[in-house]
């Protein structure tokens, strides 16, 4: 039997035509005396001790006047007498009622842990990784990007994703807070369109860098070409006109820097003008000419 301490609710349903029924033809005192046992029951949760004198202060009203309204309740099968009180049978079947919803929900919510803990035994887990043709499955070996990113460890379906395909996750997530800084943030197929833009550049990273530091929205190679085209002229004016940059700590910076015995620099490009030392570099950093 369920204790109905266990269905114990701060509310009860409460049906007005029904109350209005059962109550019809009852004086206000017998009806004021009636609703607050009722409720003091549905607080309690078992039937109240008679004592008339604190059931009576309980229900705002004297002794002798409690006293009479109980007998008219008592006599209208409205409150029964009970081993250790009185008791209202519509109370009791409410507290069955709420036993009842309770039971169904708990033993819906064991069906359902049942049949989850049953989908992830060993058997079943050795059933679905298996194919139709009865192979064992065999997870596919990761892809390495050229960043070294592993390609199944990285989110997918995000713009962080996208751009780690070409970016480390430094300036991955670099070029993802500078869109969210400039209140553009990137979508999955945005930032899919950047990093193939910015895979067009000999350093990605350091075109990411310049996206970054120039506070632009977009990207595109040639507005770099550009900027460093123009640099280059502008610096190679006066020399003897034949000059390109090289990237600071390459391999041409370090022949540069042998060759003429050069201190090293903290910049990060060094516009070479003297004549006759050949280096290989990107198209990007193209030779300049006055």
């Amino acid at each position: 039997m369920i204790d109905n301490r266990d269905c114990k609710r701060p509310y009860v349903r409460f049906f007005a035509s029904d109350w209005l029924a059962g109550t019809r033809g009852m004086r206000a005192a017998e009806i004021g005396v009636y609703i607050t046992l009722i409720a003091l029951m549905y607080e309690r949760c078992e039937p109240l001790p008679e004592n008339h004198r604190r059931l009576a202060r309980q229900c705002g009203c004297d002794t002798s006047g409690f006293k009479k309204a109980l007998q008219s309740l008592v006599e209208e099968r409205k409150i029964i007498r009970v081993e250790g009180g009185i008791w209202n049978e519509r109370v009791q079947r409410e507290f069955d009622f709420r036993g009842r919803k309770s039971q169904d929900a708990k033993e819906a919510a064991n069906a359902r842990w049942r049949k989850n803990n049953g989908n992830n035994s060993p058997e079943m887990r050795t059933h679905t990784e298996r194919s139709a043709t009865g192979i064992p499955y065999q997870k596919p070996e990761p892809n390495i990007t050229p960043n070294g990113v592993i390609g199944a460890d990285a989110p997918k379906q995000s713009p962080r994703g996208e751009l780690l395909t070409t970016l480390d996750a430094e300036h991955a997530q670099a070029v993802v807070e500078h869109r969210q800084k400039i209140k553009k943030p990137l979508t999955v197929h945005a930032a899919k369109l950047l990093a193939g833009k910015f895979r067009r550049c000999p350093d990605p990273n350091a075109a990411a860098d310049t996206m970054i530091a120039n506070g632009w929205q977009g990207f595109e190679p040639e507005w770099l070409e550009q900027r460093v085209r123009g640099a280059a002229l502008e610096r190679g004016r006066g020399s003897n006109g034949i000059g390109v940059y090289v990237r600071h700590g390459s391999r041409e910076w370090e022949a540069w820097r042998t060759k003429y015995k050069r201190e090293d620099s903290p910049r990060q490009w060094e516009f070479v003008d003297k004549p006759g030392l050949e280096v290989q570099v990107p198209s990007l950093w193209p030779r300049g000419a006055t």
